[in-house]
């Protein structure tokens, strides 16, 4: 396949997958089986219906947030929710917001790499253990957003919503977002220009050593209120670190979200949907595109320098972030998270933020926020902003 022909097959795949715009359907438990029907390809649809206690902790441990209000019955206990509750971001491990639409893209064109984009949500009710879901899915479009002074790669964003229901039929959250699909076309060798300047670092001691002081100073407001009243505009939000990020880190984050799969399982994914697959360069033999998160090989395959860390892992931090802050009895609203970077093995991730705006809307205290997540260079992993419900004194 040349190139001509290559943007002719992309064209042809993009007027054929937006012809499902508007459509609305629930996705089944599991990847498996991996055929449907009504789906061409499988699906990323709920991993676990029921959020127990086990599942929580195994979330928090995911992201590294230490919170007993996510792990603790006694604590738990004292608090106005009268029992464990999950993070916010522990809807990844219901239904990821990335999966939303009509499962993955069935591409049918190579060259085709999709990489989340981050993801708008919107929470209206706490999670509490015990709690079971269904989820609603709505694909949206693609839309094209390639550079016009630069043709290649040809750039996408794949758009869907999907909404996230509780055994009391009450609305939970909503999220928003999806992936950017990078098309390289059929002549790719090697990493994608559009990661050029990507390095590994190595870190000093004296690096090494800021790091362990920034891990001891995190500081979580727990069960102190944070008051409307006392916040103040232009205030920062005491920052955390994450990293640097490891092969067993992203790990984590697969088994809690449970997107994981082995085997004869693996094998028949790989089989209903082929561009699911990637050729390992250094044995030949086809494994999940998801690799990419894990292995250097598998990413240099399609196109990333370095393994790539979860984005929707980044998300999870930067809500950790925002809770830190807010404190138990403080309730997340929003959050809009947005990758502009590649996050890869053995980058850090500075977790930062500030407090933009105060007011009061609908009878409720509300606060918006700024935060990001930077890398060891200083360079913007992930703005993000966020609307967060305080307690007023009055």
């Amino acid at each position: 396949m040349n190139l001509e022909q290559w943007n002719k097959a992309v064209d042809a795949w993009v007027e054929k997958q937006n012809k499902k715009s508007g459509k609305v359907f629930k996705p089944g438990v599991g990847m498996y089986p991996p055929k449907q029907e009504g789906l061409i390809v499988h699906e990323v649809g709920i991993n676990n219906k029921v959020a127990t206690k086990d599942l929580i902790r195994h979330y928090a441990d995911a992201i590294g947030d230490t919170n007993p209000l996510w792990r603790s019955e006694d604590y738990a206990r004292q608090t106005r929710y009268g029992g464990i509750i999950a993070p916010p971001r522990f809807i990844d491990c219901i239904a990821p917001p990335y999966g939303m639409g009509m499962g993955f893209p069935d591409f049918g064109v190579p060259g085709m790499n999709p990489l989340n984009r981050g993801s708008n949500i919107t929470w209206f009710k706490t999670i509490h253990a015990g709690d079971e879901f269904t989820v609603h899915d709505r694909y949206l479009e693609i839309k094209e957003v390639t550079k016009k002074d630069r043709p290649m790669p040809r750039l996408f964003l794949f758009n869907g919503e999907r909404k996230y229901v509780n055994q009391r039929e009450e609305v939970v959250a909503i999220a928003e977002g999806g992936a950017i699909i990078v098309g390289s076309g059929p002549a790719l060798k090697g990493p994608d220009p559009a990661f050029s300047g990507i390095t590994r670092h190595k870190y000093t001691d004296k690096e090494l050593e800021e790091i362990d002081r920034a891990y001891e100073a995190e500081k979580r407001r727990g069960i102190e209120v944070l008051y409307w009243e006392d916040v103040r505009e232009g205030e920062e939000i005491p920052p955390i670190v994450k990293g640097p990020l490891t092969v067993m880190d992203s790990v984590a984050f697969f088994h809690a979200i449970g997107y994981t799969t082995a085997f004869r399982v693996t094998h028949m994914l790989m089989k209903v949907t082929p561009d699911w697959g990637i050729i390992d360069p250094e044995t030949n033999v086809r494994v999940p595109a998801a690799g990419i998160h894990v292995n250097d090989a598998i990413a240099r395959a399609q196109g990333v320098p370095f393994a790539a860390g979860f984005s929707a892992q980044l998300e999870g931090n930067i809500a950790h972030l925002v809770c830190n802050w807010m404190g138990d009895e403080g309730f997340l609203k929003k959050l809009d998270c947005q990758s502009r970077r590649i996050y890869t093995l053995g980058d850090m991730c500075w977790l930062k933020g500030k407090v933009v705006k105060k007011y009061v809307e609908n009878d409720e205290h509300l606060v918006d926020l700024q935060v990001f997540a930077e890398n060891q260079d200083h360079a913007i992993l992930m703005p993000a902003t966020g609307t967060v419900r305080l307690i007023s004194r009055s």
